[in-house]
């Protein structure tokens, strides 16, 4: 092959891209989405695995959007 020579004029070469030496954080693992209807037009996505903690706090949000949405049917 024959070699192309200087890049033309303005115009700058991009250095290499730098493969990836870090490793993925601990929280980029498999995960699933979980769709909760929480009435016929709104829906909760939650996605799994959740923190012992976070859990906690979903469970309480289940609860109030529950009772929030049963007080608007007739």
């Amino acid at each position: 092959l024959a070699d192309p020579g200087p890049p033309a004029p303005g115009l700058a070469t991009a250095p290499a891209p730098a493969p990836a030496t870090t490793p993925l954080p601990a929280q980029m693992t498999r995960s699933q989405w979980e769709r909760l209807p929480l009435s016929s037009d709104v829906e909760l996505h939650i996605r799994r695995p959740l923190s012992r903690h976070q859990n906690k706090q979903v469970d309480r949000l289940i609860d109030f959007a529950t009772e929030l949405f049963e007080e608007d049917t007739p």
